[in-house]
């Protein structure tokens, strides 16, 4: 699933089921990084930092 620190300045993300599409602005401050040390807390362990849509994961439009 895309998760904020895969999500560059500029990419478009859709929702293959109703077709919403979401368009970057700003960059993660940790975009890219290995070792996230997300300040909201351990967002890989609870999936804060990812994104879906009509339950299922947005994509990146090509």
């Amino acid at each position: 699933m895309v998760s904020c620190h895969d999500m560059d300045e500029g990419d478009i993300y859709v929702c293959k089921e109703c077709g919403l599409e979401l368009k970057v602005v700003s960059k993660c401050k940790e975009f890219g990084a290995e070792d996230c040390e997300c300040t909201q807390g351990a967002c890989e362990d609870d999936h804060s930092c990812e994104f879906a849509c009509c339950g299922k994961p947005l994509v990146k439009k090509a």
